[in-house]
């Protein structure tokens, strides 16, 4: 593969190299990078730095996999496919420095004071760590994973427009309440490189490579929700329908309906800890009548 090829000239070592992504232990100097883009764009490809363009070139390269490459048959809508292969739910990909916005002392409280050079400020913007020593060499990637759980109780009303002999449009409007929680992880791949062997050459000869887990703090709260909806149904025969639906989520703020949460309890906190300001969902499947 090309780009394993240029990164291994550079000397930089990977965890995985897979379409449209490498997994690099070492921080990239600015020069590596430079030299890296030029290396990449004499066979076609070239390193993307936007974060908007490398989440596209993700959800693109998912749909790829699951169209060209997977020999199982699709089980799964395209959204959950997406999910599982992204590490997270899109709906909140808006989300930046999330080390920061949970206010974890995850770095104080395991590796500042034992891991030398090692600062928060660099720890939460490059989640790598490497350090060497005349006989060992550590290395680690941090990867940082949310999730997010919730139970919905809803009132939903709902109309029905024949169009046709099989075509039928329908309207709905939910009102409810979204009981959520919240959870950070951070998985922690290490790698420890020795010298054993003091007849080669080679520098290290030998590595040990382990995973660590560790839990923040979880966050849980209510949202007030309204989600209109659109959609058309087309009769196939007395047993089978197909369904189209298109539902936006709008989670409605403090600011907005305050004297509702206030009613109803809300925790004062739940706006801050739910990431989701608004959802859209296009929805294509099969109905079963019996």
């Amino acid at each position: 593969m090309v780009v394993k090829t240029e990164l291994e000239k550079l000397g930089l070592h990977y965890i995985d190299v897979k379409i449209g992504e490498a997994d690099i232990i070492e921080k990239i100097l600015p020069e590596q990078l430079e030299q890296l883009d030029v290396a990449l764009r004499k066979s076609g490809l070239h390193l993307m730095d936007n974060k908007k363009s490398i989440l596209v070139e993700k959800i693109k390269n998912a749909i790829i996999e699951l169209v060209h490459y997977s020999e199982e048959q699709i089980k799964v809508n395209l959204s959950d496919f997406l999910s599982e292969i992204l590490g997270y739910d899109y709906t909140y990909l808006f989300q930046d420095d999330v080390l920061e916005e949970w206010n974890w002392d995850y770095w104080e409280k395991t590796y500042i004071e034992f891991l030398p050079g090692l600062t928060v400020e660099e720890a939460n913007s490059t989640l790598q760590y490497n350090a060497e020593t005349d006989t060992t060499q550590f290395s680690a990637v941090f990867i940082p994973t949310q999730r997010l759980k919730e139970l919905k109780i809803s009132l939903e009303a709902g109309y029905h427009l024949s169009l046709s002999e099989r075509f039928t449009a329908t309207f709905g409007l939910e009102f409810g309440a979204s009981l959520f929680y919240r959870e950070l992880r951070m998985e922690e791949k290490w790698i420890k490189r020795f010298k054993l062997d003091t007849l080669t050459t080679d520098e290290y000869d030998y590595e040990y490579r382990f995973d660590l887990l560790h839990f923040a703090p979880s966050k849980k709260g209510t949202r007030i929700y309204l989600a209109p909806s659109a959609g058309l149904n087309y009769y196939l025969d007395q047993n089978f329908d197909l369904e189209l639906d298109i539902i936006y989520t709008q989670y409605l703020s403090h600011s907005q309906i305050g004297w509702l949460e206030d009613l109803l309890g809300v925790p004062k906190d739940s706006e801050k800890w739910f990431p989701v300001d608004s959802k859209f969902l296009i929805r294509f499947g099969l109905i079963f009548k019996y």
